[in-house]
């Protein structure tokens, strides 16, 4: 069959303008998922869906795509499910954390009522039903109604016994009552009851014909109600239905495990593990959905809008929009990574690969299938093996990507670490070998000879790829650029230990963070790799004069531009300001950096679990925690410049696993609820004396934010004057990039004009010009 381009290029090139354009300083966006989509509703002509992370709002009337996340409006996270009301004119959002989002006319009000009452045990909001602009959550204590034209809880119902808490999983509302299927039961009351939130006034139904009650769904159509009895086990869903005369076992098709059930007008849409069936008011099957294009698909919520279509949320495919046969289909899957999984990053200039796969606090593996990624020319490409016609078979077995590194010669040459197969190697596009312990001096891990476990990886000045292999005999491996391979034994006490991060210092010595409390392993191989006789080797530990390690776990570390090693440990930060002197006879101890806070001095983060360091142009660090969000410090570590968090960002998550930065100086951010980046006021300096720019340029009308001058020498003067030579502005650049907020030295907003920068090396020696065009 002939896929269907026309509407999938349309979306595409609508979101990837809207979505990955340059984007300010100061501002930020997200890198979030579109393969998997959770539930889909519509209004007439515009259909809404969503992924756990982003909603995704289509009009069909000119094909565009707005996509809203907690970057640019939504209030939070991981979406639990949607519907619509067309009697309010209103979506609502509901999040896994119980908080609660209304879209209506373009705004967005948040309801928090749920999430911020303290109410013990489960609150979860499992799915929504609406009944004309009454909106009906059946959440893990009970039943919640939110009147969507006054934006307002309305009620709340209890309907265990003498009151109390059950899991309601799914509402429904025929012509004479209101349904709950729950885990305990189906309940219902008469909707001509007096108080609803009266819970005498729900009884329980006991003429289902099973001795297991856990219902998930239910819904009405026609005179019928149908019921879903979950079960343990695969493929082992039972349904029912009843037409006032009795409950009935009713099985459509093989039994299947059931994901949603949707009622649009007069049709009845049973979304299964891999098809969806479509029935009439009789409950007689009038279509099956299972191969639109010849692709399996995984559906989880499938609707019908106004011109017959059926649009399915697929966990694999994206979002499906498939006529009444349902064997054509136009997938709609927006830019973006394939995963919301960030483990590790790497970034060359404005080119970003991340892995998404990973391992536990014991460090078994994860079993992640998500793959690796790579972020170049504004376009994510995703590199796994998931979906049936796959581009890379060469992943299908292959799980836990958790490292990544660039060629520095060749930026199309890649490496990623896995956490059992050994090493890839990538040339451009294709996977062009698989390192194991047959074809290279990588090594099994000693406690299972079936699996080769890279850690990290690290490029030497001279082009070398050393190689973290832990658990092995010999832990560190390298392959040189001529292709030979050479494997190191560094003493009896690192002999198969596991280790973690790789990290090679200015003076070319290797160091390597074992899983062990309170020690560093120091390396040099003299710059002779295949060359051992002059190799040396040190552990460091908790003695002065042999690191001073403070801290009982050391997580990450990063060298600074000034050649500096900044540790992140379960303590807060340390640092090796001389790492050089490791082999020879000057001090290499740990030293703690004190700072003032409150009025009372302390060590630099002591509280903080620290995962994450990342360098800027200006040389400022950029601390990922485990619970705090992001610190950003001054060169020297003793002046906060930032502190982003949750709730005063749109970071999705305090919990940082990796950070990376372009030479843009853009900033992403890798969490434990997706990837997100943040354009910082420092960019990586220029390599010499060239042509310099400004951004926006000309500036437009109304525009208040940052103008950027890029290009620069590191911490070049900048002075900027009006076109009869009057300094305006004077700043010193930050790396590579100067920042004018528009205004001069009083404050007040640059009238229109043509402005002149000047630019000047560090001695004055040289400086370059470039004009900036300002319109009011």
């Amino acid at each position: 069959m002939v896929f269907r381009f026309f509407v999938c290029l349309i979306i595409f090139n609508f979101f990837s303008i809207q979505a990955f354009s340059q984007i300010g300083i100061g501002q930020w966006r997200d890198h979030l998922p579109f393969a998997k989509f959770i539930a889909v509703s519509n209004n007439n002509s515009v259909v809404y869906s969503a992924t756990p992370y982003s909603l995704l709002i289509i009009d069909q009337g000119d094909n565009s795509i707005t996509r809203l996340n907690k970057v640019n409006g939504l209030s939070d996270n991981r979406i639990q499910d949607i519907d619509f009301s067309s009697s309010a004119n209103a979506l609502i959002i509901a999040y896994s954390n119980t908080n609660v989002d209304i879209h209506k006319s373009e705004a967005i009000i948040n309801l928090s009522d749920i999430k911020r009452k303290p109410i013990l045990g489960n609150k979860t909001i499992n799915q929504i039903h609406i009944q004309d602009h009454l909106a009906y959550l059946a959440c893990g204590f009970g039943i919640v109604v939110i009147d969507l034209q006054r934006e307002e809880v309305k009620d709340t119902y209890l309907i265990g016994p003498g009151a109390s808490h059950i899991n309601v999983q799914d509402v429904c509302i025929n012509d004479t009552a209101i349904f709950a299927a729950s885990d305990e039961g189906l309940f219902y009351a008469n909707l001509n009851s007096a108080n609803l939130a009266d819970y005498s006034n729900w009884n329980r139904i006991t003429t289902i014909p099973t001795s297991e009650h856990n219902f998930s769904h239910i819904a009405s159509i026609g005179n019928n109600l149908i019921l879903v009895n979950k079960r343990n086990g695969y493929n082992t869903d039972q349904m029912y239905y009843t037409n006032g005369s009795g409950w009935t076992a009713f099985d459509p098709d093989q039994r299947s495990d059931i994901q949603s059930m949707q009622v649009d007008d007069d049709q009845l849409l049973i979304t299964r593990n891999m098809d969806i069936l479509v029935f009439n008011d009789q409950l007689i099957q009038t279509q099956k959905i299972w191969s639109p294009e010849q692709k399996s698909i995984f559906p989880l919520d499938a609707y019908t809008d106004n011109s017959g279509n059926i649009w399915v949320a697929d966990q694999f495919l994206g979002l499906i929009k498939t006529s009444n046969d349902g064997f054509d289909g136009e997938f709609i899957l927006p830019e973006g990574p394939f995963s919301p999984n960030v483990y590790a990053m790497t970034a060359l200039e404005d080119q970003l690969w991340a892995v998404s796969g990973g391992r536990t606090e014991f460090w078994s593996p994860q079993f992640s299938r998500d793959g690796f990624y790579r972020f170049k020319d504004e376009q994510w490409t995703s590199f796994n093996c998931i979906s049936d016609d796959c581009a890379f078979p060469q992943l299908e077995e292959i799980r836990d990507m958790i490292c990544v590194a660039i060629n520095p010669n060749d930026e199309n040459n890649v490496f990623v670490g896995t956490w059992e197969k050994g090493l890839l190697e990538l040339e451009g596009d294709e996977i062009s070998a698989n390192y194991t312990d047959q074809n290279s001096s990588l090594q099994v891990w000693t406690a299972d000879p079936g699996r080769i476990l890279v850690s990290d990886l690290a490029f030497d000045i001279n082009g070398n790829l050393w190689i973290a292999n832990s658990g092995a005999e010999d832990i560190l491996s390298v392959k040189d650029q001529d292709d030979q391979w050479m494997s190191f034994n560094l003493g009896t006490i690192n002999t198969s230990i596991d280790i973690s991060d790789l990290l090679i210092d200015d003076a070319g010595n290797k160091w390597i963070i074992p899983r062990r409390s309170r020690s560093l392993i120091a390396f040099s191989d003299q710059g002779t790799p295949m060359d051992k006789s002059d190799d040396s080797q040190k552990n460091l530990s908790s003695s002065v004069g042999n690191g001073a390690l403070f801290a009982n776990k050391i997580h990450c570390f990063a060298k600074d531009h000034d050649g500096e090693l900044w540790v992140g440990t379960d303590e807060g930060i340390g640092v090796i300001y001389t790492p050089e002197n490791v082999f020879t006879s000057g001090s290499y101890d740990m030293q703690r950096i004190i700072v003032e806070w409150d009025g009372y001095s302390q060590y630099l983060l002591e509280t903080e679990v620290i995962t994450s360091i990342a360098v800027d142009g200006a040389n400022r660090k950029w601390i990922g925690t485990q619970n705090s969000g992001i610190f950003v410090l001054t060169e020297d570590g003793e002046t906060q410049v930032h502190h982003f968090t949750t709730d005063n960002s749109p970071l999705f998550s305090n919990t940082i696993t990796d950070i990376a930065i372009l030479s843009s100086g853009e900033v992403f951010i890798g969490t434990t609820e997706g990837l997100i980046s943040y354009r910082a006021e420092a960019a990586s300096p220029g390599n010499g004396i060239k042509e310099i720019y400004a951004y926006p340029n000309p500036v437009p009308v109304g525009y208040s934010g940052t103008i950027a001058i890029k290009n620069l020498v590191r911490d070049a003067n900048v002075k900027i004057t009006d076109i009869s030579g009057n300094v305006v502005f004077e700043t010193y650049a930050l790396g590579g990039q100067a920042v004018w907020d528009g205004r001069n030295f009083s404050g007040e907003k640059a009238s229109s004009g043509v402005y002149l920068v000047f630019a000047s090396n560090e001695d004055g020696s040289v400086t370059l010009v470039t004009k900036i065009l300002i319109i009011n």
